[in-house]
């Protein structure tokens, strides 16, 4: 690990040795790239059963682009709910893990029984591949921070969809935190909320569209107040109006 020389790791190993110790923590926080060329090693060659070289694996989720689409790609917590990607794939994502039989002697301690029967190897788990294009998600999720900024907003979202296909391209998430900066806090994209007004511009866009009316048709808004399957409708406000074009209306 290059962090002690080879005579200083010798001698931490028969100080364990000589001190009787069942486990002895040789190094912590080992990257994968040095666990799989510690693997190589003669001694670790041989298996657990007969090196005695015990790995306890922690799974951590990298994010190399930081903030970006952050929430989308999920989280994996320890001690909390994972999100995102993360969440939705997790049972494809983590693969399957190992089985050995053990039994117990003096001291509750677990050692290893050499069956070949008994034993299952683990199975790394999937690679999934989004639709995201890291570069679209870079420019909608800095356009969403400006406005966020500029108007000081609590939080706000942004998506980019290919039409032609369906195919999300971006989904910027921006939340202010308690110390005032902004970061991808919740997935505020995916959470079921009313549309309101402005989905009456999808609507609209829709009819004329389709040509199924037209700016200028006039249509009565019956002053504000619609009896529609049995229930009273009320507009907004009491605006009284009744004949006007599609245009006054929207």
């Amino acid at each position: 690990f290059k962090d002690k020389s080879p005579y200083e790791y010798k001698t931490l190993l028969e100080h364990g040795y000589k001190s009787h110790d069942r486990y002895f923590l040789l190094k912590k926080k080992v990257g994968f790239e040095d666990y799989k060329q510690m693997k190589q090693f003669p001694l670790l060659r041989l298996g657990r059963n007969k090196s005695g070289f015990i790995a306890e694996t922690k799974n951590i989720r990298l994010n190399p682009y930081q903030l970006l689409a952050y929430r989308t790609i999920g989280l994996d917590r320890e001690n909390s709910q994972k999100v995102g990607l993360e969440q939705t794939y997790d049972t494809a994502l983590k693969g399957t893990a190992g089985k050995r039989l053990v039994r117990f002697i003096a001291g509750g301690v677990a050692v290893p029984v050499d069956d070949s029967n008994f034993t299952i190897d683990p199975e790394n788990g999937k690679d999934i591949v989004a639709t995201l294009d890291m570069h679209i998600q870079e420019i909608t999720e800095n356009a969403l921070m400006k406005m966020m900024e500029g108007n000081q907003a609590t939080h706000g979202c942004a998506i980019v969809m290919e039409v032609n296909t369906g195919k999300i391209k971006a989904i910027a998430n921006i939340g202010k935190r308690t110390d005032g900066n902004y970061w991808e806090d919740f997935n505020y994209a995916l959470t079921p909320t009313e549309p309101g007004s402005t989905f009456k511009l999808v609507t609209l866009l829709s009819a004329l569209e389709d040509n199924k009316v037209s700016l200028t048709n006039m249509i009565d808004l019956q002053g504000g107040v619609w009896q529609i399957n049995g229930r009273t409708v009320y507009d907004a406000e009491k605006h009284g109006l009744n004949y006007v074009t599609v245009k006054k209306a929207f």
